[in-house]
């Protein structure tokens, strides 16, 4: 099975045409958010993703409101709504959780990783949000570290997480523990499984 990952396209055109390229090759589609500036032409923008060929799972990032892109994923057939909830599919097990991007905790969020550790398979599971764990190498900026530190506190019941929101760290990728977790980037990145 094959996956093809991405985040961060922010309206770019030559973004998309790399992902239409690889979407040919995969099985399925995931967005971790900020495929707009500020939700501008976000209907367009949307319809194009729905027009890659494949199911596509998106959460929001912080561009865009939760409400709008939900709205164009009940709008689009092959759009999937992925905020706040665990989806099967083709054996692979999805987590979603979008927006945020600039809090260190965030008690919704833990709720909800708390919830979902229920729903987990003994593999394969893939964690999809859009600010990254805190204190690795996908939330460093300028020596800092900006991410969230109630994702970091379930990374363990995950296979892979995915992220981005930290346009700077796209394409690194790191183990923890049995977590590899990456920034994939604007122009995507295919996880073979």
């Amino acid at each position: 099975m094959k996956i093809l990952i991405f985040t961060d396209t922010h309206g770019s055109e030559s973004a998309y045409k790399e992902l239409k390229k690889k979407a040919k090759d995969v099985d399925f589609i995931i967005c971790c958010g900020d495929v707009t500036i500020f939700e501008n032409d976000i209907e367009k923008i949307m319809k194009k993703l729905s027009q890659l060929g494949k199911d596509v799972f998106i959460i929001h990032g912080n561009h865009e409101e939760e409400d709008a892109v939900a709205y164009f994923c009940d709008k689009y057939e092959s759009l999937h709504f992925l905020h706040m909830s665990v989806l099967h599919v083709e054996g692979v097990t999805l987590v979603g959780y979008g927006g945020g991007g600039f809090s260190y905790t965030d008690e919704m969020c833990e709720e909800f990783l708390k919830s979902a550790k229920e729903h987990l398979d003994k593999k394969n599971n893939i964690l999809i949000t859009h600010q990254p764990p805190f204190g690795t190498k996908v939330d460093e900026v300028y020596g800092e570290h900006a991410g969230s530190k109630s994702i970091k506190k379930y990374l363990k019941n995950y296979n892979y997480a995915f992220s981005g929101h930290i346009h700077e760290t796209s394409g690194i990728k790191q183990k923890i523990g049995k977590t590899t977790i990456m920034n994939p980037g604007p122009k995507g990145y295919i996880l073979t499984l």
